[in-house]
C-alpha cells in the first residue's frame, strides 16, 4: 500500500506500522501510519505541491474523526504526534482527490490519509 500511494521508499527508510484500504465501494478513505528516515519524506514531498502548516494537537485530534465514508481506524491517531505536528495537504481538484500527511517535527512518523471523493 505505502508504494501505490508515495512510491517506492528509500532502501531501509519506510517501515509500515499499521493500514487500512478502502473497504468498501462508498469508504472514500485509506490510512497508513509509518516511521521514515527524514530523506524518505523530502522524497515524498518532492511528488506534488503539498501545502504546509503547524497545527496543535487540538486540531490534529479533531481531524482524527474526519471521515468521507467508511470506518476510521482505532489506531489512526496523528494527535499522538505530540503538542503540535506538520500537515501537509495535496488537493487536487480535477479529480476530487487529497492527501494528508501529518508528520512529527523530526520528520521520522507519518499518519498519512488518502481521501477519493
Amino acid at each position: 500500500m505505502y508504494s501505490d500511494f508515495l512510491g517506492k521508499p528509500e532502501k531501509n527508510c519506510a517501515k509500515v506500522l499499521n493500514s487500512e484500504d478502502r473497504q468498501a465501494i462508498d469508504d472514500a478513505s485509506a490510512h497508513l501510519y509509518f516511521k521514515i528516515c527524514p530523506s524518505e519524506l523530502k522524497r515524498i514531498l518532492s511528488q506534488r505541491s503539498y501545502d504546509k502548516k503547524v497545527i496543535p494537537k487540538s486540531e490534529a485530534y479533531s481531524n482524527e474523526n474526519i471521515t468521507y465514508g467508511g470506518n476510521i481506524p482505532k489506531w489512526w491517531t496523528p494527535s499522538k504526534l505530540g503538542d503540535s505536528c506538520i500537515l501537509y495537504i495535496y488537493f487536487d481538484q480535477d479529480i476530487d482527490w487529497a492527501e494528508h500527511l501529518y508528520v512529527s517535527f523530526d520528520s521520522t512518523t507519518v499518519y498519512y490519509r488518502d481521501d477519493r471523493y
